[in-house]
């Protein structure tokens, strides 16, 4: 495994967004404060929660975190993309050389910042590796077509006894991404609300530096959800409205496959085809019920307005 030289001069921002789960951002805040090496700032974009997210909040804010801890309310829920995209801003407004992303269903694991910050002198884009609530690894490596515009899974271990791969895809449950990257490729697209925004950010980042997933397990999920084995990998459960955004979103990833010059009709349409089809398979096989398919339906009707 190759690790340059650890800086550590760096500064960082972590940047969650949450909506509606206390106990689990209270979780990830807490292993937070109980990491060794600690980040420089903690953004915390509440996406207009109704519940007790606030009182949680106030309750953190009132402690000696040994960081700094910055809380963006918003006043409407503008989804995962859109608080990414203010998370990003804020952490622009720091001094902070990296920012971490990821959201509020997962835990810090000890070290985890100090191993990621063994990669900041070889990547500017990099992933942490995870682990799922078992605690075995999380296995959701995987690359973007640039013809199909579909995530594909490795069929094989990329990592073949090295400590990391690279590849051309981005997730918002880990993305470790340097200022200059940003300053390139701007903020997370907000009109994407949920689904694909992080994949399309991580492809966007491909285009101007290597992006890496790293073998070493930094996070670790903490929400179970309903799965079934498909190899190396599993297919999880998904949601409506997750469905939903599935769909729609094809028409803005087509406009970023235009711009860079990967769009083929044929391929993308084949590509949608995909899409809808997993997700046919992923009602029928994790969620025994295709009460979604209502909205895979709204999500064609989307696409084409």
């Amino acid at each position: 495994m190759t690790v340059a030289e650890i800086k550590d001069d760096q500064n960082v921002a972590i940047v969650i967004v949450t909506y509606n789960r206390p106990t689990l951002l209270a979780g990830l805040l807490t292993s937070i404060t109980s990491l060794e090496r600690k980040p420089n700032f903690v953004i915390v974009v509440d996406n207009n929660s109704s519940d007790s997210t606030k009182d949680t909040l106030r309750a953190f804010s009132s402690r000696e975190l040994g960081f700094e801890l910055i809380v963006k309310t918003l006043d409407t829920n503008i989804g995962g993309a859109g608080g990414f995209s203010v998370g990003v801003q804020e952490a622009l407004n720091t001094v902070a050389d990296w920012f971490w992303l990821m959201d509020d269903d997962v835990v810090i694991l000890p070290h985890g910042l100090e191993k990621m910050m063994r990669w900041t002198g070889q990547f500017k884009c990099f992933h942490a590796g995870r682990q799922d609530p078992n605690g075995d690894h999380f296995f959701c490596e995987q690359w973007v077509s640039d013809s199909l515009a579909v995530q594909l899974p490795f069929l094989k271990d990329p990592y073949e006894g090295k400590g990391y791969f690279l590849t051309n895809y981005g997730c918002f449950e880990g993305m470790m991404v340097h200022r200059s990257i940003v300053n390139k490729i701007g903020l997370p697209d907000p009109r994407f609300f949920i689904v694909w925004d992080d994949a399309i950010y991580g492809w966007l980042a491909s285009k101007h530096t290597e992006v890496a997933f790293i073998a070493e397990e930094c996070l670790q999920k903490v929400r179970s959800q309903r799965k079934i084995s498909v190899g190396l990998r599993h297919l999880n459960d998904s949601s409506n409205i997750s469905r939903y955004y599935a769909i729609r979103n094809r028409k803005l990833i087509k406009q970023y496959y235009k711009k860079y010059n990967s769009y083929i009709p044929l391929l993308f349409e084949f590509g949608s085809f995909l899409v809808f089809s997993k997700e046919i398979v992923r009602m029928i096989f994790v969620e025994k019920s295709v009460k979604g398919l209502p909205s895979l339906i709204k999500g064609l009707v989307r696409r084409k307005v």
